[in-house]
């Protein structure tokens, strides 16, 4: 007859017709369940805060917008490439755009007016000419913590006020 056996972790062997190895596989099974758990809550929040309901000031948001300063250098259109753009969605709380190179979106939450977050934003990986005006664009995103409307130009600003991006009310937007 085999008999079968199971080390401790002080070294006792313990012979497995013996039920007394349960508790260890059971606090075993109750710690993987609790770090299932707990990753599963850490995966499911978001990293950006949800909107507090300040609708009146995000709708100004609403609708597309040509990007026309970037870093506090006046951005001009390449013909050859497509349109720079940043558009809004306030009912989803979703951006989109392009930076002239790569389509990108993510989601937006403004929890006071003048207030604004951005998530990680996405983004297609084609390359294309003058990809330092996309690097610029993509490293101010995570910086704007407040915007600026006035006469149809959208303003992002970091935490010192400095003007990080500027966008142009599209025609018919």
């Amino acid at each position: 007859m085999i008999k079968f056996s199971m080390n401790t972790p002080n070294n006792n062997r313990i012979p497995l017709t013996n039920h007394s190895y349960f508790p260890y596989i059971y606090n075993m099974k109750k710690i993987l369940i609790m770090l299932l758990i707990i990753g599963g809550v850490f995966v499911s929040c978001s990293s950006v805060p949800k909107n507090s309901g300040e609708s009146q000031d995000v709708s100004q948001l609403q609708g597309k917008w040509l990007l026309s300063a970037l870093e506090e250098n006046p951005f001009s259109q390449n013909p050859q490439q497509k349109e720079a753009f940043i558009e809004f969605d306030t009912g989803t709380m979703q951006v989109s755009g392009n930076s002239s190179i790569n389509q990108f979106g993510g989601n937006f939450a403004v929890s006071e007016p003048g207030s604004i977050a951005f998530s990680p934003m996405r983004s297609t990986l084609m390359a294309g000419l003058n990809m330092e005006t996309e690097n610029l664009l993509y490293k101010a995103f995570p910086r704007v913590t407040a915007y600026l409307i006035e006469d149809d130009i959208l303003s992002f600003l970091d935490s010192s006020g400095t003007v990080l991006i500027q966008y142009t009310k599209a025609a018919g937007s």
